[in-house]
């Protein structure tokens, strides 16, 4: 699935078709089944998040966009029906950009929440103006100075509909711009309530602690996560969470705009978070790049989550004049070194790596069956970037098989909660799946000994929607 955007002239034309649908063939090749199933609905897409919302056993698709949204209802026979006004999630004049399922009350019904970017009418764009400079060059308007578009948050009402509660949840407490691009669910003080993290564009970050009553209460700055270390706005787009050092603690990055380098938070046993980016080795790494997708996975299967940023500026300007950086640039791919520190890792795995290219996202998983991580890449004004994972070493995966009578508990995520001494991670269930812009595999494990991809995991603890556990 990868999302389709439009220039200012065609969305005026109606648009160009939101997203396109490759089907696998298992033989390392694809088809596109667009057409086929339905999905040509005209439109400027943003960002992607795939869950069952309807509980019926089959994944659905909500590509966000500008002016409105689409949600692709599974008809379960390889075609797809956008029922988004239907489901109350249009959003009909808002900018929406990123998006995330979350189960925010543990009912067992993936609910939704969907960030927004600035108040714009693409009827009457803003001109160019001397005053917006990029280091001396002309460049259009960034977002400072407008307003933001609100964010929302959706419950599911479990008959195929939502319901906004973003006012009654205090969602639209938060005071300031926040000119919302990434969103993700995770539960940062592993209380057992998954929270919500944005990255915002030139405003600060947004950390929505759930409260467990259906309330959240925005706690970025207290926690440390809306700023640079120097206590400054960042231009944030992309953003992840994960067990960087494998202590049941999930850290956030976040990909930044040229000059300001990649972010990331190292979380802490009282839940307030480190920026650990220059001790890490990343600041300095990526501070020429403009970053977009960010993703914590584990590339080599050594057990220990790696990090990849994709790049690409936004001013085609930059390469008129030698200003330090360039419009296409290579993705990052940082090893995890398993020290808390982590190497830069591109000029070292294959010409395709360091290939320069305007990337706006990507997506992981296994397309060829191998058992490890390969990278498909999207790219403004060009075509998508698929690379196969060549380096992983055989009979070292494991597959997760998903038990349970209902999608709800087939859906359900993993999220650690210890590392033992035989390099294998305790995992315990916190509920529905989170797939966001790009969209993640479940898991990537490595086996400490014996043969590999074969079998089920045995061990593991369930937390069910009333919060028991067993």
């Amino acid at each position: 699935m990868l999302v389709r955007g439009a220039s200012l002239e065609t969305y005026r034309r109606g648009g160009e078709p939101v997203c396109s649908l490759y089907h696998n063939n298992r033989n390392g090749t694809f088809t596109d089944v667009t057409e086929k199933a339905g999905l040509r609905s005209a439109g400027w897409g943003m960002g992607v998040a795939i869950a069952d919302y309807d509980g019926d056993g089959y994944d659905d698709i909500l590509i966000t966009g500008y002016g409105r949204n689409f949600l692709f209802r599974n008809n379960r026979d390889g075609t797809f029906r956008d029922r988004a006004e239907e489901a109350g999630i249009l959003s009909r004049g808002l900018w929406s950009t990123g998006a995330v399922f979350l189960d925010y009350n543990r009912d067992g019904r993936p609910d939704l929440y969907i960030s927004r970017y600035v108040k714009f009418d693409a009827g009457k764009p803003v001109p160019r103006s001397a005053q917006c400079q990029y280091k001396g060059l002309g460049v259009f308007c960034g977002p400072q100075g407008f307003q933001s578009d609100p964010h929302s948050l959706y419950r599911n009402n479990g008959d195929g509909t939502f319901t906004d509660v973003s006012v009654e949840a205090g969602i639209r407490l938060a005071r300031g711009p926040a000119h919302g691009l990434g969103a993700i669910a995770l539960d940062y003080n592993n209380d057992g309530w998954p929270d919500i993290y944005v990255g915002n564009d030139s405003s600060p970050n947004l950390l929505w602690r759930n409260l467990g009553n259906g309330r959240f209460a925005e706690t970025a700055v207290q926690a440390n996560a809306a700023f640079s270390a120097d206590g400054l706005e960042q231009a944030s787009m992309g953003v992840d969470a994960g067990d960087l050092r494998n202590r049941g603690l999930l850290d956030i990055f976040v990909t930044n705009f040229s000059g300001q380098g990649s972010e990331l938070y190292l979380n802490s046993a009282s839940h307030v978070f480190e920026d650990d980016t220059w001790r890490a080795g990343i600041a300095k790494v990526s501070l020429p790049y403009l970053g977009w997708s960010a993703n914590m996975a584990d590339f080599d299967g050594d057990g220990w989550l790696d990090i990849l940023a994709v790049n690409g500026h936004v001013y085609p300007e930059v390469d008129n004049q030698p200003v330090g950086t360039s419009y296409r640039q290579k993705p990052l791919l940082f090893r995890n070194l398993r020290n808390g520190t982590f190497e830069s890792i591109g000029e070292h795995i294959g010409a395709a790596f360091e290939k320069p290219r305007a990337g706006r996202g990507a997506a992981l998983g296994d397309f060829d069956n191998d058992g490890d991580l390969d990278i498909l890449i999207n790219n403004i004004d060009g075509p998508p970037t698929l690379l196969r994972n060549d380096g992983f070493t055989a009979g070292t995966w494991l597959q997760v098989c998903r038990e349970g009578q209902s999608q709800r508990t087939r859906r359900a995520s993993l999220r650690p909660v210890r590392r033992d001494h035989a390099n294998a991670r305790d995992l315990e269930r916190i509920g529905l799946s989170v797939v966001q812009q790009p969209p993640r595999p479940i898991l990537a494990q490595r086996q400490s000994r014996g043969g590999g991809g074969q079998g089920c995991m045995a061990r593991r603890r369930n937390r069910h929607p009333e919060g028991r556990k067993g």
